[in-house]
């Protein structure tokens, strides 16, 4: 008899008004000075440290299903490349 372990996703979650923005900074970028200006925001909940390509995941609230437009301004005048990625749903095991 083997081990036979099995994951199953039961169900999805809505993830009311959250986006999620991937931004890569500059070269040689004040990284604390960038990440300390990000969570002053009031529209940013978390900012991760993503592993490998080296950025930072954003977790934003929506109001009202628009943008954080005082993250997205910011963004653009860093001169930082950012992807977005809006979500409504979580899954769970």
């Amino acid at each position: 008899m083997g081990n036979n372990t099995t994951t199953s996703v039961s169900f999805m979650r809505r993830i009311e008004h959250a986006a999620f923005y991937m931004l890569h900074p500059r070269v040689n970028e004040d990284v604390k000075a960038l990440i300390g200006h990000l969570l002053s925001m009031p529209s940013v909940l978390e900012v991760y440290l993503a592993d490998g390509d080296f950025g930072y995941v954003i977790k934003a609230r929506m109001e009202e299903d628009k943008e954080p437009q005082e993250l997205i301004r910011f963004m653009d005048r860093t001169g930082a490349s950012y992807g977005k990625a809006t979500t409504f749903y979580k899954f769970q095991r």
